[in-house]
């Protein structure tokens, strides 16, 4: 009887062990939480309110236009007034030319509106730098092309980080308009 019950402790305890061994094999397996990236895109509408400064760009070796601004409202998931400032090399805008866009700052204030309220409730910003961009001239218009980088998050965007791309218009003013105008999507892709 002592022999049996000594065989069947020995089958338990190795039964346990060789348990233990698949469940630390399965556990390494494991990958540790990701958070998900959110992925907007915002259609965006703007109008120039800084024509820039020219000064010379040490890295470029070239005169460049430093600030060169624009705000204007975004509409879709995350509406709000985006603010764009921005570096271009060459600091002259010519037809069948194209500038880079060699820096800048943009930010983003995010509303929404309660369903029993008129007024707009803040939300929270996000802010971050261009990375590279390029606008590439026609008579009167450029393509405008630019990526960017989340650099953080304010309120309800605290600790985002990411990056996206605007691809959209960029319109010289004429007669009888003071500014110029940019038309596009701004696509953000933010983990939260």
């Amino acid at each position: 009887m002592r022999i049996k019950f000594f065989i069947a402790v020995i089958l338990l305890l190795s039964g346990l062990v060789i348990g233990a061994t698949a469940q630390l094999a399965d556990d390494s397996q494991i990958q540790p939480f990701a958070p998900s990236v959110q992925t907007v895109e915002l259609k965006l509408h703007g109008i120039e309110f800084n024509d820039g400064v020219v000064g010379f760009d040490k890295e470029t070796g070239r005169d460049s236009m430093f600030g060169y601004g624009f705000h204007g409202q975004t509409y879709g998931a995350l509406p709000g007034v985006l603010t764009l400032s921005m570096n271009c090399t060459p600091a002259t805008f010519n037809p069948g030319e194209s500038n880079e866009m060699t820096g800048g700052t943009w930010t983003l204030p995010v509303y929404s509106t309660r369903p029993l309220y008129k007024n707009p409730v803040y939300l929270g910003s996000f802010y971050g730098h261009i990375v590279s961009g390029k606008l590439s001239w026609e008579k009167i218009s450029a393509k405008m092309y630019f990526t960017f980088a989340i650099d953080g998050g304010t309120v309800k965007f605290t600790g985002a980080t990411g990056d996206g791309f605007f691809e959209g218009d960029l319109t010289e003013p004429v007669k009888g308009q003071e500014e110029a105008t940019i038309e596009g999507v701004f696509t953000l892709r933010y983990t939260p």
